[in-house]
């Protein structure tokens, strides 16, 4: 038994534990919500905590869905997150394609300021925002939804930038000498190889447009707009003045969440590749 082997060996069991580790941390507070939100309150309050629900019931869902504005606050925050979803991309695809190709005075300064655009804080411009978004009448869901699309643009144009860096030219060469034009040759060529990278894309603007908290709970002021992470936050805060309904906050949380996992499981495989290829070529 050589020493090359028992260190090889050693380090492979390592990192094994350390994955696994890692796993259990993330996912046992997940099943321990998921377990909460089956739970009766009566028994969450009266027992000790139990890793196995007792009595399980889908009561706590009942009542958010019924006693609750619940479907209300998904309806508006579909109706943000989806049109900021195809804009973005409809507006960051073509964008990215001529940074990519183009070859024109000041695009290395465009893209430098593209990416501090990027990194510029979010909270430093909520006031200069919030007081034009109220002078233009956009206090309500189609500003919200405009604000993200401004947003994500900065992200969206990198990462999609950096993924057609990564399209061979000669395909874009040979289809412009059978006489395509360069709209044919993105939509037609590029933008199909670029898939796993447009998945992606979608994904962080769903992310961002569906989790975001401070922008959403300071454009919308009327509650009849709330999404689901600001109503979420209202409610939380209503609760942690009275006596806290845990099975009731938790099958709020989960259901929030359904979305993140059917996004996930439809496209893991095209974003990691959309991620990790843009990522390697940058």
């Amino acid at each position: 038994m050589s020493w090359v082997w028992l260190r090889d060996r050693l380090t492979g069991v390592l990192v094994q534990l350390l994955a696994t580790t890692v796993a259990i941390a993330t996912l046992v507070p997940v099943y321990w919500i998921a377990a909460t939100s089956i739970q009766p309150y009566g028994t969450f309050v009266t027992t000790k905590a139990q890793f196995v629900p007792l009595n399980p019931t889908f009561q706590p869902y009942r009542e958010v869905i019924f006693a609750t504005r619940f479907l209300l606050w998904m309806r508006n925050s579909f109706l943000v997150t989806f049109p900021a979803i195809i804009l973005t991309v409809t507006l960051a695809a073509p964008a990215a394609y001529a940074l990519s190709r183009g070859k024109f005075r000041g695009k290395e300064m465009l893209l430098g300021m593209i990416l501090m655009i990027q990194f510029l804080p979010t909270l430093t411009t909520l006031m200069p925002l919030f007081l034009l978004f109220r002078e233009l009448h956009l206090l309500n869901l189609g500003g919200l939804a405009l604000l993200y699309i401004a947003l994500s643009l900065p992200f969206s144009i990198w990462n999609l930038k950096l993924y057609f860096d990564t399209v061979p030219l000669e395909i874009e060469e040979n289809a412009c000498i059978d006489g395509a034009s360069t709209l044919q040759i993105l939509r037609h060529i590029v933008l199909p190889l670029a898939a796993p990278a447009l998945f992606a894309t979608c994904a962080f603007v769903f992310i961002l447009c569906w989790s975001e908290y401070i922008v959403a709970s300071i454009i919308l002021l009327d509650s009849r707009y709330y999404t689901v992470a600001v109503a979420f936050g209202s409610v939380a805060s209503i609760w942690l003045q009275l006596a806290i309904p845990w099975p009731q906050f938790a099958a709020m949380a989960v259901m929030t969440s359904i979305p993140f996992v059917i996004v996930f499981i439809l496209g893991q495989r095209y974003i990691q590749a959309g991620l990790m290829r843009g990522a390697l070529r940058g």
